[in-house]
């Protein structure tokens, strides 16, 4: 029996991002460390900013971060070096203040694991600030998501 995660959206992916799994991301047992996952879902946060025009340099150029604050993950598989593995990543909430994703990793669309991240967004000293609404920052990261 298939389990639902109600924080997927009903929707295609805002983004997909293609790796390889490396020798170096395993571990002695010849799988996955846990802990490249997280490496794996910055990776793909980067490729949606790029998908959509904008480089992560130029944000912060402009003094804008977007730490974590919170992540999780569920494992239902093993992956291993070599294995070619896509991060289906979604947009699931926009802030001004913050933003949350969701992703999935498959292999042979067959999905390996799950992961969710929320995200403040602050600038160079540290303390949460707002996006501008009219910025192009603002304009490209709300464009497939319909925020207020």
């Amino acid at each position: 029996m298939e389990v639902i995660d109600e924080r997927k959206p009903i929707r295609l992916p805002n983004h997909v991002e293609q790796l390889r799994v490396r020798f170096s991301d395993c571990d002695a047992g010849k799988i996955v460390h846990h802990s490249n996952l997280f490496r794996w879902l910055e990776e793909a946060r980067l490729g949606l900013l790029r998908a959509i025009g904008v480089s992560y340099r130029s944000i912060e150029k402009d003094g804008i971060h977007f730490p974590l604050t919170a992540c999780s993950a569920t494992f239902s598989r093993s992956l291993r070096s070599e294995d070619q593995i896509e991060i289906s990543l979604w947009l699931c909430h926009l802030s001004r203040a913050r933003m949350e994703f969701y992703y999935e990793i498959a292999i042979k669309n067959d999905v390996a694991a799950t992961a969710a991240t929320s995200h403040a967004i602050i600038n160079d000293e540290g303390r949460p600030i707002r996006l501008q609404r009219g910025s192009d920052l603002w304009i490209r990261l709300s464009a497939g998501l319909g925020s207020d």
